[in-house]
């Protein structure tokens, strides 16, 4: 499909869907044409026809409006479902803009709209009423009203007394006992004492 056969089918959907769109002037004068042709088998409304409606727009939800809804608002009339109403220029490029739209529109029902709550009453106070007007406030007389009754301030908790411990006795150091050295092994060990000499005692 070409892009300007999809330009043509969005601008027909639009207008079907909205009843009225904004675009350039050449743009709504080939739209028209679509669109018053769909609108002539809308108004027949066969089988061959929805399925060509149909096989425009894809859309069984649109094609359904048109065959139930607009159709039947042009079966008095053999053409001109349309109109275009020129508005000016555009900014940008200065290009002429139309306003494109079906000349009978369906009849869209307003859901009524829900009452509005009513607001509490406004106490005097905050009106800005002035005060003579209020009703006077009675003050209890001094001596039944209460008096605020003072907390103790809170116990600090009382540590018990550590138990007295008694000092440590120093323990008592043994002197080491010099270990004679080890005798000598082999052949030297066994004649050691032979080789002392003798003292006279």
């Amino acid at each position: 499909m070409s892009q300007r056969k999809q330009l043509m089918r969005s601008l027909v959907r639009a207008l079907f869907s909205e009843y009225r769109i904004e675009t350039t002037v050449e743009k709504a004068k080939e739209a028209r044409r679509m669109a018053e042709r769909l609108i002539t088998l809308c108004k027949r409304a066969s089988i061959s026809d929805i399925r060509a409606i149909d096989r425009v727009f894809q859309d069984r939800a649109l094609t359904k409006k048109l065959t139930q809804v607009v159709g039947p608002l042009y079966k008095a009339k053999t053409s001109g479902y349309t109109r275009i109403m020129r508005t000016g220029f555009r900014k940008g490029d200065g290009a002429s803009m139309a306003i494109l739209e079906l000349i009978e529109k369906p009849v869209v029902e307003k859901k009524p709209k829900r009452p509005k709550k009513e607001k509490p009453a406004v106490p005097a106070e905050k009106e800005g009423r002035p005060k003579e007007e209020q009703a006077p406030v009675k003050e209890a007389p001094v001596a039944e009203k209460e008096r605020p009754i003072k907390k103790a301030p809170p116990e600090k908790a009382v540590l018990s007394p550590e138990p007295e411990t008694k000092p440590k006795e120093p323990k008592e150091v043994k002197p080491r006992e010099e270990k004679a050295p080890p005798a000598k092994k082999g052949i030297f060990g066994k004649f050691k004492n032979l080789f002392k000499k003798d003292t006279g005692k």
